[in-house]
Formats: structure tokens, C-alpha cells, sequence
């Protein structure tokens, strides 16, 4: 089992376990409403050439944010990351994310792009904006309002079927994310947290371009949550890029990419 270690600042808790004891080293970020754990995944044949570095978002494991400032930037982030690498004496690593861990790995690569080899992001967060996402975190009147909708579930469950028709997300993920205070606050805290990582798809295609990194994105027309067609339309237009189609769902995508085609790819 894999050892967990923290990186710490003022109120702030970043968690992250080990797994492997390669000379390659991946800083690895999980999607909404997964932990660390789910990279326990990674096949052991590749823990002999990487160490997989994987993280903890911020209220999910055993990361901790009790800042009084309810947002992660980029200025603190690089902090972060600049304790953590040389905490861990790691000179170049490369990145993979998921859904909304993405957005650590687009972060990671502006604020230390000279050291970052490749990047692998797995149904990726932000290249299309979610407007249910804007619309509750872009405003104080907006994050007021989404706030006092989470606390009273039963208009949730009332909601679920306009929500998931207009803003494209599953009844069921919506239930099974919302179905209890302590999820609603969750998912509350955790869409706060990151609304200041917000990247258009002209930052994103600039970033790219500038820092030319090989990128690689792999998503799935079976993903309710984060859609393939506006992916597909982001990577024909960059470079340095390539899209691969998967053929899972998306609270499953992570997990089953680790075990059946992440070694194929590092093996490339």
C-alpha cells in the first residue's frame, strides 16, 4: 500500500501518495468525487520506470482548505508546487488529469512549464464552459444563490430533470452527488475553489502553443458529463496535440484508462 504525504501552508493541506519507485516521475489529479486512491489503479509492471505522484484535490482525501480566502490561484498553487518538487527533488515530470483535475494540470503547466515533458488528460474539464458551473460560481449573487439551492434538497430533486436537460449532466450523478449535506457542501466548496482556473479555449490553444508540450486527450462519446463533440473540435484546431477515442463512461473512465491503455501509451 502506498505511503501518503502532505505539503503544508498556513491552513492549507495538500495530501498525495507514492506509488512506484521509477526514475520517471507523473504528478497525477483525479476527478470530482474520486481520491488519490483511484491511481492504485496504475498497472504494477510500470512502477518499476515511473513514480506516480498522485494528489488529492483540495476537500476530497485527505487534502485540507481552511484558508480564509475560498479560492485557489495561480500565484498559491505554484507555491504549492514548488514546495512539493523540491520536497520530493524532482527537476522534470510530466502530468496527467482527469475531468476537473485537469485544471491542476493546465495550472501546473503555466506557472512550470520548463520542466513539464508530456501531459495526459483524460476527459478534460474546461475546454467547454459549463454554464451551470458559471452561472454559480461567477458571481456573489450567483454563488448566494446556488448555496441556498443546495440546502434545500427536496427543490433539488424537484430541479433534477430541468438541470440535467439544460445543462447536460446525469439525474443520477446529480443524486448521488447531492444526496446528503455534507456532499452538497462538497461540491459547493470545490466548485468555489476553482472557479479563478478558468481557461478559454484560446488560453488554452496559446498556452499549447507557447510552451509546445506534447499533449494527449482521450475522452469518450459515452461521457455524459464532459462531451466529446466540443474536445473533438478544440484539438483539430492545435497543435501538438492528439485526441484519442475511449469507449467508457465517465464514472468509470479513470480507473478502466489506468488498468487497459495507460501502459500501451507509455510504452509509445
Amino acid at each position: 500500500m502506498s505511503k501518503q504525504y502532505f505539503i503544508k501552508q498556513q491552513n492549507i493541506q495538500l495530501s498525495y501518495r507514492v506509488i512506484g519507485k521509477g526514475s520517471k516521475n507523473i504528478l497525477c489529479f483525479h476527478g470530482y468525487g474520486q481520491t488519490s486512491t483511484v491511481f492504485l489503479h496504475v498497472p504494477t509492471s510500470l512502477q518499476e520506470t515511473y513514480t506516480f505522484y498522485a494528489f488529492d484535490l483540495f476537500f476530497h482525501g485527505k487534502s485540507v482548505w481552511k484558508s480564509r480566502i475560498n479560492f485557489l490561484d495561480m500565484e498559491t498553487w505554484k507555491v504549492l508546487l514548488d514546495e512539493f518538487l523540491e520536497k520530493e527533488k524532482i527537476k522534470d515530470f510530466s502530468l496527467i488529469g482527469f475531468s476537473i483535475g485537469a485544471k491542476l494540470v493546465w495550472t501546473s503547466l503555466k506557472v512550470i512549464s520548463n520542466r513539464v515533458e508530456n501531459i495526459w488528460l483524460i476527459a478534460p474539464d474546461g475546454i467547454k464552459a459549463n454554464h451551470l458551473y458559471v452561472l454559480a460560481t461567477k458571481t456573489k449573487f450567483g454563488r448566494f444563490l446556488f448555496k441556498n439551492i443546495l440546502k434545500g434538497y427536496p427543490l433539488l430533486i424537484f430541479m433534477n430533470s430541468f438541470i440535467a436537460k439544460y445543462f447536460s449532466l446525469k439525474v443520477e450523478w446529480l443524486n448521488k452527488h447531492l444526496s446528503s449535506e455534507e456532499k452538497r457542501l462538497k461540491l459547493f466548496n470545490t466548485w468555489l475553489l476553482f472557479r479563478k482556473l478558468q481557461y478559454s479555449q484560446s488560453n488554452l490553444d496559446d498556452l499549447l502553443q507557447e510552451k509546445a508540450t506534447n499533449t494527449a486527450i482521450f475522452a469518450s462519446k459515452n461521457d455524459r458529463i464532459i462531451h466529446y463533440q466540443p474536445i473533438e473540435s478544440f484539438v483539430q484546431n492545435v497543435k501538438n496535440i492528439t485526441l484519442t477515442e475511449l469507449d467508457y463512461s465517465h464514472p468509470t473512465m479513470l480507473r478502466l484508462f489506468l488498468k487497459n491503455d495507460f501502459q500501451n501509451i507509455l510504452s509509445k
